[in-house]
């Protein structure tokens, strides 16, 4: 469990439980997100509109699919 907000020991067990994910995908931006972005290569996105409003993972797909060349290019 979580000790503090943005704990750096959560962020480092899921890149190293996730080792060849390249995306990560949130509801919202967090302290984690930030030390993926600064530690890691790995792209963190964080969803918007209707596939944060229902959490559905299709939606979250379909998000993902619009917003692919976003993702691809940094």
């Amino acid at each position: 469990m979580e000790e503090v907000h943005g704990d750096p020991n959560k962020f480092k067990a899921v890149i190293n439980v996730l080792p060849d994910t390249d995306v990560f995908v949130w509801l919202m931006f967090s302290l984690n997100i930030r030390l993926i972005l600064s530690e890691t290569n790995k792209k963190p996105i964080v969803l918007k509109g209707e596939a944060r409003k229902t959490k559905r993972v299709k939606d979250a797909i379909e998000e993902i699919k619009h917003r692919f060349i976003d993702i691809i290019n940094p």
